[in-house]
């Protein structure tokens, strides 16, 4: 169901970044305008309203899902900004999340919901897919799992926060759909929850291992002084790689991409790495470019990069600086380490691969596209 036709890439390999030279962009399977549903800036004023109001809309990373049933959802919460007589407080009575679920082959738009999110908590505009092809979502007092077309199936609610205390929660699946990460924010301390992304069930032989920051099925990672390491349920931490940044500046993983492969950002040069330690990819960005997002696909065939670049001049006196601005989205091929396509993005983005790695889909400028991916030949 996933298979889509390939694009006419053959020629994108030759070309180079490192020599000055761009690969096309690709051209997408199909575009999906959201913004007519809350996914675009929109300014109101009139004689009545001189004060002028902005809907604004706010995504993240993992703002799009692609599901093993042909679905894609992507999630975003919008708030209101201005007006005569604003405040935070009437910001946050704003806000509202949004899930629009889409049909993977065509774009074409399945099902719409929108609920309140007004505080105490701030809840991060997050879905994953699980590997029965539903999406979970945090929303509400709970975590929730929908359908497709956008119906409940489980419920998990969360617990009440003591009054006035400043809270966040956020939600991941990771990678093979089995397993989500939930985690909350209270006051400044970070607590992380492991679920079965299908029950909602808590998994409690995770609660007590050691602090980490990302993880995947089997694997925990976390960065120290002289390295990154990595340790299962059955083995101490052990460092699989060292310090290549100057001080103060340090190498950071960006996620695991499967149960036992992570990307790493190392001040530039981006190494896709196993937890035994095996580099299995490694790329190095063109000069005053940054890497702002990382994704890949179950398999470990594809990684997609997004990166930035400095743009604009710096005066002082006049309080202008240099700002990073969306560059391309450059997608590779870990078999053979060409790059195969580049994608224009806009701030606010997003990108998941299909589970069977033969597309990319790419959420940005209030728009939804799908882009093919190279297959093996048969």
């Amino acid at each position: 169901m996933w298979a889509f036709p390939v694009l006419l890439l053959g020629g994108f390999a030759c070309a180079n970044l490192a020599h000055g030279q761009e690969i096309p962009a690709a051209k997408p399977l199909w575009r999906t305008d959201l913004r007519e549903l809350g996914l675009g800036w929109r300014w109101e004023s009139s004689r009545l309203l001189p004060y002028a109001r902005v809907m604004e809309p706010l995504i993240t990373r993992d703002s799009i899902a692609c599901g093993r049933d042909g679905h894609i959802v992507v999630a975003f919460l919008t708030q209101e900004m201005g007006g005569r007589r604003q405040s935070i407080l009437a910001v946050e009575a704003s806000r509202k999340l949004h899930l629009v679920s889409l049909d993977a082959a065509t774009g074409r738009i399945i099902a719409t919901r929108t609920w309140p999110a007004a505080p105490p908590a701030l809840q991060r505009p997050d879905v994953g897919a699980n590997r029965d092809g539903n999406f979970v979502f945090l929303q509400g007092n709970g975590v929730k799992v929908y359908s497709p077309d956008l119906h409940e199936i489980s419920k998990l609610d969360l617990p009440a926060d003591p009054a006035g205390s400043r809270s966040g929660w956020s939600l991941s699946v990771l990678p093979r759909g089995d397993l989500a990460i939930l985690e909350h924010d209270l006051n400044g301390s970070r607590g992380l929850q492991m679920l079965s992304a299908t029950t909602l069930r808590e998994i409690p032989s995770w609660n007590k291992l050691d602090k980490f920051e990302w993880a995947s099925e089997k694997y925990l990672a976390t960065w120290r002084e002289d390295g990154l390491y990595v340790r299962a349920h059955d083995w101490q931490w052990r460092r699989i790689a060292e310090v290549t940044c100057p001080a103060p500046r340090q190498p950071r993983p960006v996620r695991f991409v499967n149960e036992d492969s992570l990307i790493v950002d190392s001040c530039g040069r981006i190494q896709l790495l196993r937890v035994d330690g095996q580099i299995l990819f490694t790329t190095e960005l063109p000069g005053g470019h940054y890497l702002t997002g990382a994704w890949g696909t179950t398999d470990g065939r594809f990684v997609a990069l997004a990166t930035d670049k400095m743009a604009g001049i710096t005066i002082t006196a006049l309080d202008m600086y240099r700002g990073p601005v969306p560059w391309r989205i450059l997608v590779y091929d870990i078999k053979n380490g060409n790059l195969i396509s580049t994608l224009k993005f806009n701030w606010q983005f997003a990108c998941a691969f299909s589970p069977d790695s033969s597309g990319l889909a790419l959420l940005s400028g209030g728009l939804v596209e799908m882009f093919s991916l190279p297959q093996p030949s048969r």
